[in-house]
């Protein structure tokens, strides 16, 4: 454009096997990056999940692409024209055909296709499939960044994998690329460190040479604010098992522990140290309410406290509260990212089971969890009207606590059911008293929750007692990475003791009509046989509004569903 001579410059995006050319588009005029485009006539371009469902606008996917000019296959390599020639669900032509391309696109809202980078960068960080592609191009977007490149490693004390950044950059400030960052991805796809370079060392062909990018120091690591020392022996405590538990020095007593990186493994095992250690007992839960070592050390030099099934995920915020109960594990961290989502405006509290600190099992039934929720979520907002929601079996509890609202004059204004479990007694299908299949659904449960798949306990210890299959979870849970070692037999009983009283609450609840504003977001990947609205439509006479969110029952409380998710929510909370 600038000799002024071209009119026109189109941008043709295609691989051999589709005839060289797939998708085309005119590129602009200025600095701005060019996308793919469309697809050429009598072709397709679909972006998909790794279970090949469409995803939705903006959200990533890799790129398959089909119709005219896609090729036979490759001569003489059968087993390769499988693997990459696949059906094309989408087409009504019997046979037809699509190309998986391993390139990682995303649909802009104008249908134009966005090049993000491959697939085979794609990895998968504490349960969470990330794509570095996307990373770095969000990266690219800061005015400062010229290239950006990154990648995992391995080299903190823990060796628990991270994501380092590697910028050319025209700015030294690393704290303001993790800002930009956090403004535009979800916290787990911010890199922990942050490595500004003149320019990228190249191999003898030109191409980036990864072995010799170098290794991130401390020093590097973005965090928002200033260092702070620790001021007396406890705050020096903990920020030592912080240190080791995390993998990063030095760590100040006002840094956050989600923003340096904490998740939910980390957390179970940075409790297990300060019990082992300080002879001390925090609730899982406690890391919302202190997530600094200050903010901890705080709750440690308190009196000890009851256990409290309300836990304040985030207590600040001018909206009303929403308060959202847990699944039938009992637990509440799988809606730290949901809260997050949902912005820092907006209070969210969380209700888990009682039970979860090991004391005995109380309530038994739905109706008596509603009724000691409800009185709960009265002592943050003794009036209504009530914001309540709930994934899964919480989704019950939740429509339980709207009926006793209800009845007592109480308006609920919001009941969220977010893929809930079925209205119907086919809710729960197997023998809840057998110890055999309630330790199955469990096993299940827990390593889906993980994104890991199943565990399958072993039949024939069962034989030899329940504690023996359980320790027997317990130790492949370890060898997985699913369990951190400090997780004992005492506590992964006390689990499975929870999922089987709420298992049996759930079995036997049998709701009624409400009248009122019920809303159902149901997963996008779903077995064919059921019902789209789980049988919730025949439960609200004013009617029922189901919308959809994509992902499967525990990969929509993840990123990148999460985010679909929470902007759902926040549109029914507005």
């Amino acid at each position: 454009y600038a000799t002024g001579s071209v009119q026109h410059v189109f941008n043709l995006y295609g691989p051999t096997e589709d005839t060289t050319y797939s998708t085309f588009t005119r590129v602009p005029e200025g600095p701005t990056e060019p996308t793919i485009g469309l697809p050429l006539p009598e072709t397709s371009a679909y972006v998909l999940s790794p279970h090949f469902f469409p995803q939705p606008i903006g959200v990533p996917g890799e790129l398959y692409l089909a119709g005219a000019g896609l090729a036979r296959g490759y001569l003489g390599r059968a087993d390769l024209t499988a693997e990459r020639f696949v059906p094309d669900p989408f087409s009504s032509t019997p046979g037809a055909r699509m190309y998986r391309t391993g390139d990682l696109v995303r649909r802009r809202a104008d249908a134009q296709l966005e090049y993000l980078g491959r697939t085979d960068f794609q990895v998968k960080l504490r349960g969470f499939r990330i794509e570095l592609g996307e990373i770095e191009a969000t990266l690219r977007q800061h005015p400062s960044v010229q290239q950006a490149l990154v990648l995992t490693r391995r080299d903190s004390p823990t060796a628990d994998p991270f994501l380092v950044a590697y910028v050319v950059t025209s700015s030294p400030d690393t704290t303001a690329l993790r800002t930009f960052l956090q403004q535009k991805l979800p916290e787990y796809m911010v890199p922990f460190f942050y490595v500004p370079l003149a320019a990228f060392p190249l191999t003898p062909n030109g191409k980036i040479d990864r072995a010799a990018l170098p290794t991130p120091s401390a020093g590097l690591f973005g965090t928002p604010g200033s260092y702070e020392a620790p001021r007396d022996h406890l705050e020096q405590e903990l920020v030592a098992i912080w240190e080791e538990v995390i993998g990063i020095k030095p760590i100040g007593v006002t840094s956050h522990f989600f923003e340096l990186g904490g998740h939910s493994l980390l957390a179970v095992r940075l409790m297990a140290r300060i019990r082992e250690r300080m002879k001390r007992e925090l609730p899982l839960a406690s890391l919302f309410q202190a997530p600094t070592v200050e903010q901890l050390a705080g709750l440690l030099r308190k009196l000890p406290e009851p256990f409290s099934p309300l836990v304040p995920i985030r207590r600040e915020g001018t909206r009303r509260p929403f308060f959202c109960v847990h699944p039938v594990g009992g637990n509440v961290l799988s809606y730290a990212e949901l809260a997050r989502g949902l912005g820092p405006d907006q209070p969210f509290y969380a209700l888990q089971s009682p039970g979860l600190d090991g004391k005995p099992l109380s309530p038994s039934t739905v109706e008596e969890m509603a009724a000691t929720y409800v009185e709960l979520i009265r002592t943050v907002q003794p009036q209504g009207p009530y914001r309540l929601g709930g994934w899964s079996m919480g989704a019950l509890v939740a429509f339980e606590m709207a009926r006793q609202l209800q009845a007592h004059g109480d308006t609920v204004e919001v009941l969220t059911l977010i893929d809930p479990s079925s209205a119907t007694e086919a809710r729960v299908s197997i023998d809840v008293d057998d110890a055999s299949q309630v330790l199955a659904q469990f096993a299940s449960d827990q390593g889906q929750l993980a994104d890991q798949g199943a565990w399958i306990p072993d039949p024939a210890l069962l034989e030899r007692g329940l504690d023996a299959a359980l320790e027997d979870l317990m130790v492949k849970g370890r060898e997985s990475g699913l369990l951190v070692p400090e997780v004992q037999l005492p506590q992964v009983r006390t689990l499975f003791e929870v999922f089987a009283n709420n298992l049996r609450a759930m079995k036997h609840y049998r709701p009624q009509p409400l009248p009122g504003r019920i809303v159902v977001l149901r997963a996008s990947e779903r077995s064919a046989e059921e019902q789209n609205d789980r049988g919730w439509s025949a439960l609200a006479p004013d009617g029922l509004l189901l919308l959809e969110v994509p992902g499967n029952h525990y990969s929509v409380l993840r990123a990148p569903n999460v985010q679909t998710l929470a902007e759902r929510l926040i549109r029914l909370l507005t």
